[in-house]
């Protein structure tokens, strides 16, 4: 069973590959209109929303999962 710490890990791993696959992406299709500040604000704060409510539901299932066992 994965530790917490183990688990924050993971969450933040796949934010930072989440937000370098996100600022390609726009670069991608916006080309020089795709800046960190412009373009990656709001992918940043969305994306960083997204992760923490991923890691909020793991613990409440693993939580779950601990109990039940």
């Amino acid at each position: 069973m994965p530790t917490r710490w183990h688990s924050a890990l993971e969450a933040m791993s796949d934010t930072i590959l989440g937000l370098l696959i996100a600022y390609a992406l726009q670069v991608v299709v916006y080309g020089d209109a795709a800046t960190v500040v412009r373009a990656g604000g709001v992918t940043v704060l969305v994306y960083g929303l997204t992760r923490l409510r991923r890691y909020v539901i793991r613990r409440i299932f693993v939580a779950h999962e601990a109990r039940t066992a």
